[in-house]
């Protein structure tokens, strides 16, 4: 007698939590996420010998390390120079 009693609370618990998890039919549709990726970003060396002259283009970069140095080159030549991010 324990034992049908014992089997049965099994059996409604077991079917109790059958209802709780998610089937195939209510599964969501798949959403687009957004990319992880931005934009590349670029940094464009200007340059120019003193104030009275507009400034120049040297090169544009794609990654800040690479603009520094080409900064650093022309301040060593005695040019003025900006380093822009675009």
């Amino acid at each position: 007698m324990k034992l049908n009693s014992f089997l049965a609370a099994i059996l409604f618990l077991g079917l109790s939590f059958a209802g709780n998890f998610p089937t195939g039919v209510d599964a969501h549709e798949p959403t687009a996420t957004p990319s992880a990726h931005a934009d590349p970003t670029y940094y464009t060396v200007l340059y120019r010998h003193d104030n009275h002259q507009p400034w120049r283009s040297y090169g544009q970069y794609g990654s800040h390390h690479e603009a520094d140095r080409a900064a650093d080159h022309l301040r060593h030549q005695g040019h003025e120079v900006r380093v822009v991010r675009d």
